[in-house]
């Protein structure tokens, strides 16, 4: 291949991925709006749509009135990902799985 192939190409690539980018800026400057409004129309404070654990719990209470299923939804979560931790560990290292429960015996 020559250069003057490769240099197009490149210019090609760097163009798409900056074409990319900016959509992906435009979405999300889309996305952080929209959820600005909602919590404003909910009565709660614009800002927290920002904030990204808490703006889960505002959305919660906004569909449900509290804050009590966001938490138990968190708490399944978080149970659910060290399960899914601990399964993957026990596939990767059998036997240092095996060791550790027999030592703790």
């Amino acid at each position: 291949m020559d250069n003057e192939f490769l240099g197009g190409m490149l210019i090609l690539f760097i163009i798409f991925y900056v074409v990319m980018i900016l959509l992906s800026l435009a979405v999300a400057v889309l996305c952080i709006n929209a959820q600005w409004r909602l919590f404003e129309k909910a009565g709660e404070h614009g800002w927290a749509s920002l904030i990204p654990i808490y703006n889960y719990f505002v959305m919660t209470k906004i569909a449900t009135g509290n804050y009590l299923l966001g938490w138990i939804y968190m708490v399944i979560c978080v149970v659910y990902t060290i399960f899914q931790l601990y399964q993957a560990l026990c596939w990767d290292f059998p036997e240092t799985v095996k060791q550790l429960a027999l030592h703790i015996l």
